[in-house]
């Protein structure tokens, strides 16, 4: 449900769940939200050996120091990396992978 002067609504589209649609047209650049990480890893972090073991550690620290309502939203994000070509992430990670997509699109 989309209030007076907001840019998006969350809607259902057939066949591939909820989504964020755009009310009108919108400029390229323009911010739709603005919200602090729930999780933040170290840039460098997947060029070490174990970079994936050390994130998925990470994530799971963080996820458990949520709250219970923000866990839970959490793991209701996408998992958009599962299919064809796409690499083996842990499910943690793999979400985590999604939300950074999201928000830096």
């Amino acid at each position: 449900m989309a209030s007076d002067g907001a840019l998006v609504s969350v809607r259902e589209i057939a066949g591939r769940g909820r989504g964020l649609v755009a009310l009108r047209t919108l400029k390229r650049g323009t911010r739709i939200f603005d919200e602090a990480p729930a999780v933040s890893l170290p840039t460098d972090l997947f060029a070490a050996p174990d970079g994936l073991a050390q994130a998925g550690a990470m994530i799971g620290t963080a996820l458990k120091a949520m709250p219970k309502s923000s866990q839970a939203a959490f793991l209701c994000l996408s998992n958009c990396f599962v299919g064809a070509g796409r690499p083996s992430l842990p499910p943690l990670l793999a979400t985590f992978c999604a939300a950074c997509t999201l928000s830096n699109s």
